[in-house]
């Protein structure tokens, strides 16, 4: 086996290609344009963590794209699926007692639903908005907001989970086609990933996000604050209140799902 020097590596392929390394390195300085959001709720950012979906654990969570104010997490064995994504917001709406004026997230199967609840939703407040004015699909890594913080929540927490299933599985203690592995790995950890993520997101919410002097437009404060309590006087709130019989009918529509909703609490 031969060793070779990342820098030898690097000037090698200079020489070959450096039209090609200019390229890349060029590409390495882009920056993505200001994402500008006017106040609370006027977007929530959704997407799923498919990082231990091999496990048979599912992660799903919303954020404010203003305020970075994490609006609902889930961790469970079925969050990806469209019932299960509608039942959180549901759940989220009952007790938060306000909606977004817009979501965006990617056009994956789990988000349908989801999608026209929204647009029922805003439709009570403007009868004549269009599916597009409330919902935008995008792909995963154009949704920024929940992408960056899903690198904050593994970096901080899932990588360690991550490498101790992954290393029960080269060793053979968890083998994924074994029912039993499945569900005795499903009853013992999800009830202490649920502690330590919302744990961790509540930690989030609470801290302070730094001024960015490249960056003036991005607002800086604790995401908590931001969201309920804005610093600035002239920053609307844009939530909506959900229309109750309307909320009421989706509720009573999903609720023979049976399915438990783990909401965070404020503090």
């Amino acid at each position: 086996m031969h060793c070779i020097s990342r820098d030898r590596l690097f000037a090698a392929v200079k020489q070959l290609d450096p039209d090609g390394v200019y390229r890349r390195a060029n590409d390495l300085q882009r920056h993505r344009g200001e994402y500008i959001v006017p106040g609370p709720n006027w977007l929530w950012s959704i997407d799923g963590h498919c990082k231990l979906n091999f496990y048979g654990i599912e992660i799903y969570a919303a954020i404010d794209a203003y305020s970075r104010y994490i609006t609902w997490i889930y961790i469970g064995i079925s969050g990806r699926t469209a019932i299960s994504i509608l039942v959180q917001f549901l759940t989220t709406l009952q007790k938060e007692g306000v909606h977004p004026q817009r979501i965006r997230s990617d056009r994956g199967t789990e988000t349908p639903l989801l999608a026209a609840a929204q647009h029922a939703f805003m439709k009570r407040h403007v009868a004549d908005i269009s599916f597009r004015d409330c919902y935008w699909y995008g792909t995963s890594t154009a949704n920024q907001r929940i992408e960056s913080w899903w690198g904050q929540l593994t970096g901080g927490l899932l990588f360690r989970w991550r490498d101790y299933f992954q290393r029960l599985h080269s060793e053979h203690l968890f083998e994924p086609d074994n029912l039993a592995d499945k569900i005795a790995l499903l009853a013992i950890y999800i009830p202490i990933l649920r502690q330590e993520v919302q744990a961790f997101a509540r930690m989030w919410n609470m801290h302070t996000i730094r001024k960015q002097p490249n960056r003036p437009n991005a607002v800086h404060g604790k995401p908590i604050m931001l969201y309920f309590y804005p610093q600035d006087p002239c920053i609307q709130n844009y939530g909506l209140k959900p229309d109750p019989q309307l909320l009421q009918e989706l509720t009573d529509q999903t609720a023979s799902y049976g399915m438990m909703v783990h909401k965070l609490p404020y503090c």
